[in-house]
């Protein structure tokens, strides 16, 4: 019986203009993008004996396998049923955001700042048609609206945008977090309400007509560089027991 390393997923950032037109020399080439795991992943990462590596615009996760001596194997360490990883993106160049098609119309947001969100709760399997299968992250091709959110720190006070708001509602974005949704009544006259919440993702929407909106909650302030939030999920329908690939792209201005 022996053990190995195998690759078990990787997420990669791209932007189209490299895609499409790669670097003439890429041994100059400098990566747009870095993806880091949250110090709860790391954690995580840990108890599964699982290592990463960092990557030109990515992450490589591998795990643990045994190999026994009839030649079967399996993987140590398998994380638990909706058991995630968070890792941060990190933009490396800034001035790439000049030659990023620009997001028409974004909504409002109510956090400290803008973050973009991705899972793979409602993943898009792309190509290729051999080879581990590779899953978009984001609603459409390219990054857009509905990976747009914002970040702030829990308990967070609301301001609502309107003195008709009646109540406001949060819908966890994770299947894990119990509650699934609370709502918060705003009392008459007032224009904030305090969302006590846990630590996680939401949906938050104001009641009776408003849109909602992503808002990112954590006890501590996330790294000030910190551009993106990018989870995977161990769902059914894609169970991380086998390569996976994951892939949100740019579209170029």
């Amino acid at each position: 019986m022996h053990w190995k390393f195998e690759e078990m997923l990787s997420v990669s950032v791209l932007h189209q203009r490299y895609v499409e037109r790669p670097p003439v020399d890429p041994g100059g080439y400098q990566p747009e993008f870095a993806l880091l795991p949250s110090p709860e992943t790391r954690q995580r990462f840990q108890r599964l004996g699982w290592l990463s590596k960092s990557m030109a615009n990515g992450i490589l996760v591998f795990a643990e396998k045994t190999v026994r001596q009839d030649g079967t194997e399996f993987i140590k360490g398998s994380p638990e049923p909706l058991e995630f990883f968070t890792f941060y993106l990190k933009l490396n160049q800034p001035s790439l955001l000049n030659e990023t098609r620009p997001f028409a119309n974004p909504p409002k947001y109510s956090g400290r700042s803008r973050l973009l969100y991705f899972d793979n709760l409602n993943p898009t399997l792309i190509g290729p048609p051999n080879g581990p299968q590779l899953i978009r992250l984001t609603a459409e091709t390219y990054v857009g609206l509905p990976e747009f959110g914002s970040r702030g720190l829990t308990p967070f006070r609301f301001a609502t945008s309107a003195s008709t708001v009646t109540n406001v509602t949060a819908t966890a974005i994770s299947p894990a977090v119990p509650p699934a949704s609370e709502s918060f009544n705003v009392k008459e006259g007032a224009r904030t309400v305090e969302l006590d919440l846990p630590e996680d993702a939401w949906r938050v929407k104001e009641e009776p007509a408003g849109e909602p909106e992503i808002l990112y909650l954590s006890q501590k302030p996330l790294p000030p560089d910190v551009f993106g939030l990018i989870r995977i999920y161990n769902t059914g329908a894609l169970p991380l027991n086998q390569y996976r690939r994951f892939q949100a792209l740019f579209a170029r201005a």
